[in-house]
């Protein structure tokens, strides 16, 4: 009988448990929920040392109907000595941008980030339709570099 109660116990804790995500206690709409899974941060470095750092959202996997003809990034960097980045020396497998636009700093993605800052400079970057499930998203740029932002697509 107590092993019969103290699996029931057990069983009621775990599914009451089981419709909530990691989301359920933030109250964010399906977008932002969307966008944390879709964005990433790296150190912008040069010889072992700290630059600046490059951000990416991957606008694709968050609204599907508006980013569907290309591959869209929602880009923000930051360099330490003021000096403004090159955006397209951003590569999403290897591949230049198509396109890039400077935004300001008040703009439409800005929700989609965890960091909303004025000194950083933010950029909507789009890169031709890639077949890879994978794409892999790098700044580079003389003797500068970031790590290689890895995402995976879905395929629709």
């Amino acid at each position: 009988m107590k092993t019969f109660l103290s699996i029931l116990i057990f069983g009621i804790i775990i599914t009451g448990c089981s419709s909530k995500n990691a989301f359920s206690k933030f109250d964010m709409l399906k977008e932002q929920e969307l966008s944390v899974s879709n964005s990433q941060t790296s150190k912008i470095t040069s010889l072992n040392s700290v630059h600046g750092v490059f951000s990416a959202v991957y606008l694709n996997e968050i609204d599907s109907k508006s980013f569907k003809d290309s591959e869209y990034f929602y880009i923000s960097m930051y360099q330490k000595n003021k000096r403004e980045l090159d955006i397209s020396s951003v590569l999403l497998n290897g591949s230049m941008p198509i396109s890039f636009k400077k935004l300001p700093n008040n703009n439409k993605f800005l929700n989609l980030t965890v960091s909303h800052n004025k000194w950083n400079n933010n950029y909507l970057v789009v890169f031709n339709r890639q077949n890879n499930k994978k794409l892999q998203l790098l700044f580079r740029d003389a003797n500068l570099s970031s790590e290689i932002l890895t995402y995976e697509k879905n395929v629709r």
